[in-house]
């Protein structure tokens, strides 16, 4: 049975998210500064009059250049909280055979906090990632 995905960029490497978990995707304007946050934590936003926290998924994974300046979000609820996964680029909704493959050991820590499993797409293996993963953020590890 086929599943769908949402394939994006973070880092310049392609992963996807159970397209079940996304509300939705929107383009990244004006944001609020969040003092006292972690640094993966980009800011605020609004969505529909709801406030949603900005997450900047480079800097949560442990990238040095992070990828909030402009560009795509992908939106989720955890909990009753909303939050915008700033990605590289969206790039499209796909439907596939969730055949899941382990993570392979060798991945920095912060794809293997974010990652679910590896799907072939395309003839490639792709990151099946955690939105949850990303919205934790590095400091998680270091405890």
């Amino acid at each position: 049975m086929s599943t769908l995905f949402l394939l994006a960029s973070v880092g310049g490497h392609r992963i996807v998210f159970h397209a079940a978990s996304i509300q939705s995707v929107v383009g990244l304007e004006k944001l609020t500064p969040a003092p006292g946050t972690p640094p993966h934590i980009a800011g605020l936003a609004a969505l529909r009059s709801r406030p949603m926290t900005v997450i900047d998924c480079a800097l949560s994974l442990g990238l040095e250049e992070g990828c909030c300046t402009a560009g795509k979000a992908v939106v989720v609820e955890q909990g009753a909280y909303l939050y915008a996964l700033s990605v590289d680029r969206v790039d499209d909704v796909i439907s596939m055979e969730e055949e899941i493959e382990p993570v392979p050991s060798e991945l920095e820590p912060g794809w293997q906090r974010v990652a679910r499993g590896m799907i072939r797409h395309e003839g490639k293996m792709v990151l099946l990632a955690d939105p949850a993963g990303f919205i934790d953020g590095p400091q998680k590890e270091a405890a």
